[in-house]
């Protein structure tokens, strides 16, 4: 400031700051009971204000039309000043955020926000928390204070807007599809959600995420109040920037009530408690004919792989089977049988065996145990071939046919509501020695759950014969991690995979919500999703 700037002068060098004193003002109209000396001390501390005379201060604010104090019997709003404008040129400028939510009158979780802090400080991040008002007083724990962001903040590809969502709200992302552009968003709840949204081809699809929040829960005792409490959330949403290669990689972590993982690492309030093996590796849809490279790469074979530093007891393949040598929607199409046939993508047996090749490959020297999750690819495409008779079955594939029909028909039983037969695709691998342990294979039925979540359910099934979606299975009573619709989500208890498989396969036309996203099942039951962007899975560190 220049030697002898009056007051004046200085709130017209510093719109901002005039801009607070206004909305100071209009507060203390409608009865904010809060005094001209917090004025002073949130000006000095926000916005580096150089006067220290609170009359010459309080003169200010009388000029621009500032009354007496309230009556005390008057109902109080309290002034909330927002984050001066270099806290948000800060929170701009770095690689890493972590945005959390808190509750206005609601108790912190002091370890949650330690550990967060502990993460941030080892990190190198920077903590938003985010407003979420419900009911009143408009006070916030004094502990997140210095973290509280109400303004927009802009990044380069993702946008943390100034929307305000109920904090009882059922499913926090409705509508909000278009509200951030082109860019990913992060949206103030007390529930944690995420979905995608579908963009042009060739552009990856943007991501929408709800945050959870720091502070425990505080709801009416109304219907409305007990299920905002049920679906509350202890967690934070990681905004990762790889500035150098220009790509932005979004994760929750969610408080277990000591810690929480990121990736492959357990932090607590004292801070990185150390590596944590992951009890499950959920892959996106594998496809195997047509995984894409880069997810190849940072799933199994490249450096920091998830195979290798996730250390996974089992990894769950979704659809590994692709089934396009034989595929029911070719049926009647003369052109596809024929250049599948010339081009080299016609036979069943060539697919069979490059597929188990490809789990052979991608387990290694690697000791987790493969499990076939039943998946309308891997499962029940190959059945739907074998039971539609020889009448639409090409000659490359007529001796595999016969193999497969036999193979079923010799392993098909009485139940005692009908009868069952083996997965086909099981019963070709286990015909011959593949010098590997041999998988677990589940059926339509079987379910397979680990730390309370079941990880079993592909997706394509829904309650009562429907169709399967991440919001009916959401509603089965049992955590869930689903694949099938190449599209990640959170939705209550479920949890959706994405695809391993390359963007372009002839069946995806049009803008789409496909993402290479993986999951991790932590042994503390908590899941992650791990987007995948050009063969890498978090920021080069």
């Amino acid at each position: 400031m220049a030697r002898g700037t009056s007051m004046a002068q200085w709130f017209v060098e510093n719109p901002r700051a005039q801009k607070e004193c206004e909305k100071f003002i209009q507060a203390r109209e409608e009865g904010n009971p809060a005094s001209v000396r917090e004025m002073l001390m949130f000006l000095v501390d926000h916005f580096e204000f150089p006067f220290t005379s609170e009359p010459s201060l309080v003169r200010h604010l009388k000029a621009m039309g500032l009354g007496d104090r309230p009556d005390d019997d008057k109902p109080a709003v309290v002034y909330e000043p927002t984050a001066s404008a270099s806290r948000i040129a800060r929170l701009k400028k770095a690689k890493t955020l972590v945005v959390t939510a808190a509750q206005n009158a609601a108790p912190v979780d002091h370890d949650f926000l330690d550990a967060l802090l502990a993460y941030c400080d080892a990190t190198g991040a920077e903590l938003v928390v985010r407003k979420i008002r419900y009911g009143k007083p408009h006070t916030w724990d004094s502990s997140v204070e210095d973290y509280l962001v109400d303004d927009e903040i802009e990044l380069r590809d993702v946008i943390i807007p100034d929307v305000r969502i109920t904090a009882t709200v059922a499913d926090p992302l409705t509508s909000l599809d278009s509200r951030s552009g082109a860019k990913h968003a992060i949206y103030a709840s007390t529930k944690l959600s995420m979905k995608t949204v579908a963009t042009p081809q060739n552009t990856l699809p943007k991501i929408l995420y709800s945050t959870g929040c720091v502070t425990l829960p505080a709801y009416s005792e109304t219907k409305t109040g007990n299920l905002a409490e049920f679906h509350h959330s202890l967690s934070a949403i990681v905004v990762e920037q790889d500035k150098r290669k220009g790509h932005t990689f979004i994760r929750a972590i969610c408080w277990d009530g000591e810690g929480f993982q990121d990736l492959y690492e357990y932090w607590d309030t004292d801070g990185l408690r150390g590596p944590e093996r992951w009890l499950a590796l959920v892959p996106g849809d594998e496809h195997a004919w047509f995984v894409d490279p880069g997810v190849l790469k940072a799933t199994y074979t490249g450096s920091d792989n998830m195979a290798d530093l996730g250390r996974p007891e089992y990894v769950m393949r979704h659809d590994l089977l692709d089934c396009y040598s034989i595929s029911h929607h070719h049926r009647g199409d003369l052109l596809a049988q024929r250049n599948k046939a010339v081009l080299g993508w016609g036979s069943l047996q060539k697919e069979l065996d490059d597929t188990i090749e490809y789990v052979i490959r991608t387990t290694g020297r690697n000791r987790f145990k493969n499990v076939m999750v039943y998946s309308n690819h891997s499962g029940s495409h190959l059945a739907k071939f074998l039971a539609s008779g020889e009448s639409h079955v090409s000659m490359e594939n007529l001796l595999i046919y016969h193999e497969l029909s036999a193979m079923v028909l010799r392993s098909s039983r009485k139940t005692k509501t009908g009868i069952a037969y083996t997965d086909p695709f099981q019963l070709y691998w286990e015909a011959r020695d593949r010098g590997i342990e041999s998988p677990v294979w589940l059926s339509s039925t079987d379910p397979f759950i680990l730390a309370d979540v079941d990880l079993a359910q592909h997706g394509h099934l829904g309650p009562n014969g429907s169709r399967g979606s991440i919001r009916n299975l959401s509603n089965i009573g049992v955590k869930v991690i689903l694949g099938h619709t190449h599209a990640p989500g959170i939705h209550g208890g479920a949890t959706q995979v994405g695809t391993s498989s390359r963007y372009d396969l002839e069946y995806c036309r049009g803008p789409s919500s496909w993402l290479h996203c993986h999951a991790a099942l932590f042994r503390n039951g908590k899941r992650q999703l791990l987007p995948i962007i050009d063969g890498k899975w978090f920021a080069d560190r």
